[in-house]
């Protein structure tokens, strides 16, 4: 997967204890895909719910139950209703897989089944995160826009919105586990990109961006035959953190004889070990996994 990559200028905790709070998880869960999952969503899904079943088993689940009564007069006769609403969330967030997942596919009955088997470091959440809002968006500018699935030469946005003013940066690892900072963007020098509270923003659009702010949009490319699978990370704290140390690009991608100009990158493994070092020290960072499917 590469970039089309379109500039323009528009108190910490001691590590031991955070440590403490950290601890080695697995699981492995079966999922029976309807005819309508791809593949690989379905390995996708497995890995997910597989991670869910981690951190329930090591944590527990939070069930929420609200009573509400109503009673209204019509004509003189009294109607009484009763409704009862529920959800039900795990308690711990996951931090970073310790080995790849493991997938398993058979089938049984002429019924596909996909079992994944997965490992990883893990804490309890212990305070109630911001209510953030982030949208992928496909050409186009409003929520109606919003989905997950592209085809090479799609333009990608972001719609983003918190009640509370904080930091925020976006990422994108491609089937090679090359993670691209799209967000703070390429000519940002001080590797942070601030967001106030309560404020509605259009990512990646040169006609969203603020006076005189740089801004990067990006069209998105797939590099293998057939279908790619990529991972949109969206990260936000209250507090400040800088992004990756990450590199220029060691050469532009030419694609249908045009030269596109790469946002700055880092391995998987480097993005894997910031990321973690970055949650370790700040609880209250939060972290979106968005997965987009490009096809050709």
């Amino acid at each position: 997967m590469a970039l089309k990559n379109l500039l323009f200028l528009a108190v910490l905790l001691p590590m031991s204890l955070l440590a403490q709070q950290e601890q080695p998880v697995s699981a492995t869960y079966l999922y029976y895909p309807p005819l309508n999952v791809s593949r690989e969503q379905a390995r996708n899904i497995a890995i997910e719910r597989a991670r869910v079943q981690a951190l329930a088993d090591a944590f527990g689940t939070l069930v929420e139950s609200y009573d509400a009564s109503v009673t209204s007069t019509v004509n003189g006769k009294s109607d009484s209703r009763h409704y009862n609403f529920g959800e039900s969330t795990v308690k711990g967030e996951w931090l970073a897989d310790t080995k790849d997942p493991v997938i398993t596919e058979r089938l049984e009955d002429d019924m596909l089944q996909v079992e994944a088997q997965v490992w990883g470091l893990a804490r309890e959440i212990v305070s109630t995160p911001i209510d953030i809002h982030a949208v992928v968006l496909k050409n186009g500018l409003t929520e109606r826009h919003a989905d997950h699935f592209f085809h090479e030469g799609d333009q990608l946005y972001l719609s983003f919105r918190s009640p509370s003013k904080g930091y925020l940066s976006v990422y994108l690892m491609d089937d090679d586990g090359t993670v691209s900072c799209m967000l703070p963007y390429k000519d940002d020098d001080d590797g942070v990109f601030r967001v106030k509270g309560n404020k509605d923003y259009l990512l990646f659009s040169e006609r969203h961006a603020e006076k005189g702010e740089p801004c990067d949009e990006y069209v998105l490319t797939c590099d293998r035959q057939g279908r790619e699978q990529n991972l949109l990370y969206v990260i936000f704290s209250p507090n400040k953190f800088v992004k990756a140390n990450d590199c220029e690009p060691s050469a532009r991608v030419k694609v249908d004889d045009e030269m596109l100009n790469q946002p700055r990158s880092l391995s998987f493994e480097d993005f894997e070990r910031w990321l973690l070092r970055c949650r370790r020290t700040d609880h209250r960072m939060q972290v979106i996994v968005n997965p987009l499917t490009i096809e050709k």
